[in-house]
């Protein structure tokens, strides 16, 4: 989300302005600029459902499933749209957008490794419907194109940016007698919060007093009730007592102070 903001404000401040397509419930705090266009939100398929979905594409057959949930916002374009369309993730709406706004350029902006469960003829028909595929990392072009070589012209690798206006150092910074080792981020084992923990554990008596603070919750808010894994952290972050402070979930606009407040990033 923070990527679709920046991109906003950027092409703002060079006098455009672009449509944001956003379904219910998403945060709003993210979209202060461009011009919001809320469609009905669709619940993504479960596990259970996106097997079915693999399934059917190992049968040459589209995943019905996974392109539902596309659908809304899909059907809020002009059919007549001639400019680019960005599509963040989102490799099943190619097609959709394909046939709906023929005359668009359609940009697939890849965060992840998107192609994991496909196969080479699955991932270059899909990409065959793209201008192009924007990949954040070089990895993530190298994987893309080895899973759809065909396609591999259409890859372009732009890295994700810091926007240095906003995110500085403070001014001056009390100096206190411990390190603070800040994690920022979703509470998902896919972010490693746990192995900062472990490592936490054999730093102790090994160098010089800190204190771990971890920050984020399992999704884009403060509310709700923990999840297993969140819990499972706080249980194995217990014999470190005060060197690991948890803090839930902060609003974009309060994560430069956040980075601010810490010495060494994780």
């Amino acid at each position: 989300m923070t990527v679709v903001y920046e991109l906003n404000r950027c092409h703002e401040a060079a006098g455009g302005r672009a449509k944001v397509v956003i379904s219910e419930g998403t945060f709003t705090d993210y979209y202060e600029v461009g011009d919001p266009s809320v469609v009905p939100y669709v619940q993504p398929p479960s596990k259970a459902v996106k097997s079915i979905d693999v399934v059917l594409s190992r049968l040459n057959m589209p995943r019905l499933f996974a392109k539902r949930a596309y659908r809304p916002a899909v059907m809020s374009l002009d059919t007549k749209y001639r400019g680019n369309i960005f599509v963040h993730n989102g490799p099943q709406a190619l097609p959709l957008l394909r046939r709906h706004a023929p005359e668009s350029r359609i940009w697939l902006y890849a965060h992840n490794d998107l192609f994991k469960t496909y196969r080479k003829q699955e991932a270059e028909r899909l990409l065959s419907h793209a201008t192009g595929m924007i990949c954040v990392s070089d990895y993530i072009r190298q994987i893309t194109a080895e899973k759809a070589p065909a396609m591999a012209h259409k890859l372009h690798v732009v890295l994700n940016g810091v926007n240095t206006d906003v995110f500085t150092p403070a001014d001056s910074k009390p100096v206190t007698e411990q390190t603070v080792i800040l994690f920022v981020g979703r509470m998902v084992p896919e972010k490693g919060a746990h192995v900062l923990i472990e490592a936490a554990k054999q730093l102790v008596g090994e160098c010089p007093p800190f204190k771990v603070r971890i920050v984020g919750s399992s999704g884009f808010t403060d509310s709700g009730q923990l999840t297993d894994y969140e819990k499972n952290l706080r249980k194995d972050a217990e014999p470190l007592g005060e060197k690991v402070e948890f803090l839930p979930f902060r609003p974009r606009k309060q994560i430069p102070d956040v980075y601010r407040s810490g010495d060494i990033f994780v």
